[in-house]
């Protein structure tokens, strides 16, 4: 019976190493004038978890530990911005997004 409960023991540690999650913070403001961007949007894929930046230009999101996301920052008038993450530890982000130019042509 002891060696059943060790095993137990064992294996639900072994799973819960596995299923840690990590917090990632970040802000996000315009790389020209530093102002924040509020309801800058920030997606996580693969499972596209989605988070929208307050006042401050700051989100906070829970993610799984240790597995490759892909991170996609989107405000309107600004250039996507898009890079990969593996977190090992809680972590904070700072994302400056550069203006888009937008030209129309003439009729």
């Amino acid at each position: 019976m002891k060696k059943i409960v060790l095993a137990m023991t064992f294996a639900l540690s072994f799973l819960l190493s596995f299923s840690q999650t990590y917090s990632l913070k970040g802000y996000v403001c315009d790389a020209l004038s530093k102002e924040p961007l509020p309801g800058a949007i920030v997606v996580l894929g693969p499972n596209e978890i989605y988070a929208v930046s307050g006042r401050d230009g700051a989100f906070s999101v829970d993610l799984p530990g240790k597995t490759p996301h892909t991170l996609e920052v989107r405000f309107t008038g600004y250039e996507l911005l898009t890079t990969s993450i593996i977190l090992t530890s809680d972590t904070v982000l700072h994302f400056h997004l550069e203006t888009t130019s937008y030209s129309l042509n003439e009729v």
